[in-house]
């Protein structure tokens, strides 16, 4: 329980279903036939109603203005108790991929600076799952080791702030951490969709 991130991963509570088991069947067995029905139907509901929410897109969208955000400041980046459901954070992803896939153009390469969840665990996920397009390189480098192979490219990165890219080239924001640095020598490739 001391753990800093208790409160944000809730596999960490599992040992303690066991002790509220014990309280809610004490509880169910002291209650009236009729409060029983009614917190079955009243459980159904909500959780028919939760797992619709969180699992399908249509139903997450549509649900989003209501969820509250329940942001957490702790030690690190601000995070929501509800990141453990994490298909706002799928979306959030998706909608980042296709900002990639209409800025970045066949033939391109793209750099992915300081994707380093568990080290590699990430590394070619995208590609593997048809996120990223095959006629695009990637190559996943960390920020301190950075050193792209020369001509212009493309780089996106999940670091806050944007990465020193200056001394390669003129570099351009394409929005959401997604940055294209123009070769002297050469112009970047225009995308073209």
């Amino acid at each position: 329980m001391p753990f800093p991130t208790t409160f944000y991963n809730m596999r960490y509570f599992v040992p303690l279903f066991p002790l509220a088991a014990l309280v809610l069947v004490r509880g169910w067995a002291l209650a009236t036939p009729a409060l029983r029905r009614g917190l079955l139907i009243a459980h159904g509901i909500i959780g028919a109603a939760l797992i619709l929410v969180f699992n399908l897109e249509p139903m997450q969208r549509f649900a989003e203005p209501a969820i509250p955000e329940l942001e957490v400041n702790w030690i690190g980046v601000p995070l929501s108790l509800l990141d453990n459901l994490r298909l706002r954070l799928h979306l959030e992803q998706k909608d980042l991929l296709e900002h990639v896939d209409r800025q970045v153009p066949p033939g391109a390469t793209l750099y992915l600076i300081d994707f380093g969840y568990y080290r590699d665990a990430q590394h070619g996920v995208y590609e593997q799952a048809a996120l990223i397009r095959p006629d695009i390189t990637t190559r996943y480098v960390g920020s301190r080791d950075f050193q792209p192979d020369g001509g212009s490219f493309y780089v996106w990165s999940y670091a806050p702030r944007r990465p020193e890219l200056e001394r390669w080239g003129r570099v351009v924001d394409l929005g959401r951490f997604l940055y294209r640095v123009e070769s002297p020598d050469e112009a970047a490739p225009a995308p073209d969709r």
